[in-house]
């Protein structure tokens, strides 16, 4: 029996236990079987033990970046739904079309890869399916990363997406004026940044201290002694787009996402928010056939008949 109230106690049978796991693994090694368990078993150890000076063991602590979460599928990973809710399992991404409500194109990847990555492959697959032209995609704020945006520009399409929000209280990075070629910033209340730095292709703007420290404005502009502006190269076009879906035809342009809204319900409602596969790819065959029955069901809806009464 373990005294799972005594560390050393604990610590004891998993240094055991990862001992019988070794030994596991030296056999398969030497007799060229379970190759793939052994891999998947090694990285359990890998990721999930810490093995100490004096040859002991414990748990890790922290979390593995890209972590196995589930030795009976070993793609699954961690993921978020929002800052306080996490999940365990694969990322759905689908496609809708806003007149219809038909769901055009399915994906499911990682949790951990960003919305925005899965752009051109949706609209590859939109147009497959549907065989018509795509000019115009909508999309959340998660679709509005410059990753998104070069995907679609790539496939030639349109994209209008949600553009984040500053925090509450703050200037937005549009309300600074920054030159064409990036290389002068001027803040809210007239002050023009006194340095830049380079990291990557990126440009970050510095204020001095002292002029932050005495400015009226300051406690909308940063929290910190002084300001940094960071200015990608796609500075501009992010303003641009900005300006377009706070605009009256930009906010009615993303209300046409409620029927994507409407069709993720549908697939929730058919029970699509659970998998029932083990794999990525056979979790996608089971998305696809949530879409279809939800296409065929969008379909039959206006055929019913009332009920009498």
């Amino acid at each position: 029996m373990v005294d799972w109230t005594d560390p050393s106690a604990v610590n004891a049978f998993l240094g055991g236990l990862v001992k019988d796991c070794e030994r596991v693994v030296e056999l398969a090694l030497k007799h060229d079987c379970a190759i793939d368990e052994v891999s998947l078993l090694k990285k359990v150890i890998d990721q999930d033990i810490e093995r100490q000076d004096d040859g002991s063991t414990k748990i890790r602590q922290g979390v593995a970046k890209d972590r196995t979460v589930s030795v009976h599928d070993p793609e699954m990973r961690h993921g978020h739904k929002s800052s306080g809710k996490g999940y365990n399992g694969h990322k759905a991404h689908v496609a809708v079309d806003t007149e219809s409500g038909v769901i055009t194109a399915v994906e499911v990847t990682s949790p951990g890869e960003a919305d925005g990555s899965q752009v051109g492959a949706l609209i590859e697959q939109t147009k497959k399916n549907t065989q018509a032209p795509v000019e115009l995609a909508l999309g959340d704020t998660a679709y509005s990363s410059a990753t998104a945006v070069n995907q679609a520009t790539d496939a030639k399409v349109e994209l209008v997406a949600k553009m984040p929000s500053p925090p509450a209280g703050r200037f937005a990075p549009g309300a600074f004026r920054v030159s064409e070629d990036l290389r002068t910033a001027i803040c809210p209340a007239g002050h023009e940044s006194f340095t830049i730095h380079r990291n990557k292709d990126s440009l970050f703007h510095v204020w001095r201290v002292k002029t932050c420290s005495s400015c009226p404005v300051r406690s909308q502009c940063t929290s910190g002694e002084h300001k940094t502006l960071a200015v990608a190269p796609n500075f501009h076009d992010r303003r641009r787009r900005e300006r377009h879906v706070r605009s009256e035809d930009g906010r009615t342009l993303l209300r046409q996402r409620v029927k994507a809204e409407h069709a993720i319900g549908r697939l929730k409602n058919l029970g699509a928010g659970v998998a029932r596969c083990f794999g990525r790819a056979k979790t996608k065959v089971e998305w696809m056939w949530y879409a279809a029955v939800a296409n065929l069901s969008l379909a039959w809806a206006p055929q019913e008949e009332p009920a009498a009464g």
